[in-house]
């Protein structure tokens, strides 16, 4: 894994926002979850993703948010990063009835610093 080095704390810098991210990914989990309702479905496609949106868009960010939250209150930075391969992967899956659930990952500097001591990621 490689992360991008920058001044101050490499994990946690990046050039696109955190608010970003989670947008982007919370639009790639409701456009992926809407295709999938509606091919299981006899939703339309709008109600579909009206329904994703609130359901599983919503959840995932605030499932991302928890993990920001518990890793603060420990101390650590965290910070999200969306997987847009996975986001592809899922949105396309959803046309096959499968969805990938990988769609990013909230990096917490405190593991990733660990890991560093270990030698399993590299700056």
């Amino acid at each position: 894994m490689r992360f991008p080095a920058s001044q101050g704390d490499p994990i946690m810098a990046s050039g696109r926002t955190e608010a970003f991210e989670l947008l982007k990914a919370y639009l790639g989990t409701t456009l992926a979850f809407g295709i999938l309702l509606n091919r299981l479905s006899s939703f339309s496609i709008s109600q579909a993703a009206v329904i994703a949106a609130l359901t599983a868009g919503a959840g995932f960010v605030v499932h991302e948010l928890a993990h920001r939250v518990v890793a603060r209150a420990f101390g650590a930075q965290a910070r999200f990063w969306a997987n847009n391969l996975m986001l592809l992967l899922a949105i396309i899956g959803a046309f096959f009835v499968a969805i990938v659930l990988s769609y990013g990952a909230m990096a917490v500097s405190a593991l990733l610093l660990w890991l560093i001591r270990l030698q399993r990621v590299t700056l």
